[in-house]
């Protein structure tokens, strides 16, 4: 049964792949075109000539070459200040030391973030001195960037806790 469906199927299509194109004038003038019949309509069948025939020219294999991409993975760790870290700092100066592994090459260079905004501009080692940030939580990484400014690698969010002294509160 399901082969007898499957060669109607085919016939059916050969029939429509068949069709015959109809060319008819309207009152106004225009030319048109359909695979169904109008009265008054020509059947019009395409010359050889307005077929689109493809000539594919030869092409020659050319060698590949295949550029040397680094491989190195690299990893960048903040080591100080862990996260979670409460950091009781009345001036909201703290330091953040990051290690990156292995060595940056020449034109790589290390952005810190505070908040997903850069602090500071790019440098080559890892230690970023933070001034007067506010009291609060803040997510602190550091990245990797290329010398296109591409960020290659970055650490895991470090989430810091700044407390500082608020006028708010009169000490004794």
């Amino acid at each position: 049964m399901i082969m007898r469906l499957v060669i109607l199927g085919l016939l059916l299509l050969t029939a429509i792949a068949d069709a015959a194109i109809y060319k008819w004038t309207d009152k106004n003038g225009k030319v048109h075109y359909s695979d169904t019949p109008i009265d008054g309509a020509e059947v019009v069948t395409p010359a050889e000539n307005t077929l689109n025939k493809i000539n594919r020219s030869k092409v020659s294999p050319t060698p590949s070459i295949t550029p040397k991409v680094n491989q190195t993975s690299y990893q960048v760790h903040i080591v100080s200040p862990q996260d979670q870290a409460a950091l009781r700092v009345n001036n909201g100066d703290f330091d953040v030391n990051a290690r990156v592994s292995p060595k940056l090459s020449d034109s790589q260079t290390l952005q810190l973030t505070v908040d997903g905004t850069r602090y500071g501009e790019p440098q080559r080692h890892g230690y970023f001195s933070l001034t007067n940030v506010d009291r609060g939580e803040h997510v602190i990484v550091v990245q990797l960037l290329s010398a296109e400014g591409k960020v290659l690698v970055q650490s895991q969010p470090t989430t810091v806790y700044v407390h500082r002294f608020s006028k708010l509160f009169k000490t004794n």
